[in-house]
């Protein structure tokens, strides 16, 4: 069983996801503000979070971690590249560069640099919870700081290749989308040859 919920916080519309992989348990995926619209809709589904995992460390994909960390006692996972964005505002239990898999769950876990130097893509099932590295349409932002051009490109063809076109994309911003859709229409994959 995998449900995802989407809750959109903040200015900037950044898509929280709560990530659950059985009827009781979750994972809180960039709870980027808006605590109390991600406590309400976690109470609705009437699960009971087991931490926060994090694509990557810009403001506005973690600015309700340190009260939701708080709150439900839980601990923050996210590759520990992108550290230095969070420091101070709340602790990072465990780090995720290197790691496959969230211990004790079916989550897969993805380095998809190019949008910062951390940035982590998050598989469950057949959904890819992909942050900003790739949206519907587009990919995100390379030029903030640990972003790369090249490195995106690298992760862009990794992901063309590594992940079925059925694969559904769960980006941080905007519309849900799959991977056929973007091979087909995104600018930035439609030139990328499937191995």
């Amino acid at each position: 069983m995998c449900k995802i919920t989407k809750v959109v916080t903040g200015l900037l519309e950044e898509n929280c996801y709560i990530v659950q992989f059985n009827q009781t348990e979750c994972f809180i995926t960039d709870p980027g503000n808006d605590a109390d619209k991600i406590i309400k809709v976690v109470n609705t589904e009437n699960v009971k979070p087991l931490g926060i995992i994090l694509t990557h460390g810009h403001f506005d994909h973690v600015d309700a971690v340190s009260f939701l960390k708080d709150y439900y006692g839980v601990p923050a996972y996210m590759n520990n590249s992108d550290l230095f964005f969070v420091d101070e505002k709340f602790n990072v239990e465990y780090d995720l560069s290197g790691i496959d898999e969230i211990p004790g769950t079916d989550i897969r876990v993805f380095s998809t640099p190019g949008h910062s130097k951390g940035s982590s893509c998050f598989l469950i099932g057949d959904n890819l919870i992909c942050g900003d590295t790739l949206f519907a349409g587009t990919i995100g932002r390379c030029d903030l700081e640990g972003g790369s051009y090249k490195e995106m490109e690298k992760t862009l063809e990794f992901i063309v290749n590594n992940f079925d076109v059925k694969t559904r994309l769960f980006p941080g911003h905007g519309p849900d989308t799959t991977l056929e859709y973007e091979m087909r229409y995104n600018p930035y994959l439609v030139n990328i040859k499937k191995l």
